[in-house]
């Protein structure tokens, strides 16, 4: 899964020129991408001070907790978020990946900022059934391979409310965007 993860930001990193990751891990002692200069490697307890540091988490944009069961995933949150906190810095995006739907709301109260990812492969199955040969199309929109599929424009405040159609329309001809959904800010 974090092989996974770390194709897929290398892939997206080419097209949005961003430039590092930290990989942070107590499961592997060397890194598994010696010779890219894009992965830093650090190996230790996740949740330590010692290593949220050597990782420079504090100056970090963006932190991707998964691979862990809910609890210790839980407990890197509060890590980091303590960290994030005494570095006075409000600004940075904490994903985590969580199983239960339910641990979500725990982990809002730790940060209600932090964006959490559950599994997708129950709703996958679900609509493999319901909608046969809709596997295949969902892989294609989901590509690794290919450059991102799902991105997120911001919406100047300036812009005059319009119709979904209209979003549509603009974010096809100029983007070559088909919007899925339009999000308020909390």
């Amino acid at each position: 899964e974090t092989e996974g993860i770390i194709a897929q930001l290398i892939a997206d990193f080419q097209s949005l020129r961003t430039k590092k990751i930290v990989l942070c891990t107590k499961h592997l002692q060397e890194t598994p991408y010696a010779g890219d200069s894009n992965i830093e490697f650090v190996s230790g307890d996740t949740s330590s001070d010692e290593v949220l540091a050597q990782a420079n988490v504090k100056e970090a944009r963006t932190i991707v907790i998964t691979g862990h069961e809910d609890a210790r995933t839980m407990a890197v949150c509060l890590a980091v978020n303590d960290v994030l906190v005494k570095a006075k810095r409000t600004n940075a995006h904490i994903v985590a990946y969580i199983e239960s739907k339910e641990n979500e709301r725990f982990l809002h109260k730790i940060n209600p900022d932090i964006e959490c990812v559950t599994s997708l492969r129950t709703m996958l199955i679900a609509q493999a059934v319901v909608n046969s040969g809709i596997s295949p199309i969902i892989r294609e929109v989901v590509d690794l391979d290919k450059k991102p599929s799902f991105f997120r424009i911001n919406i100047p405040a300036f812009v005059p409310e319009l119709r979904f159609a209209t979003v549509m329309d603009i974010l096809l001809n100029v983007y070559k965007a088909i919007p899925i959904g339009i999000a308020a800010d909390h």
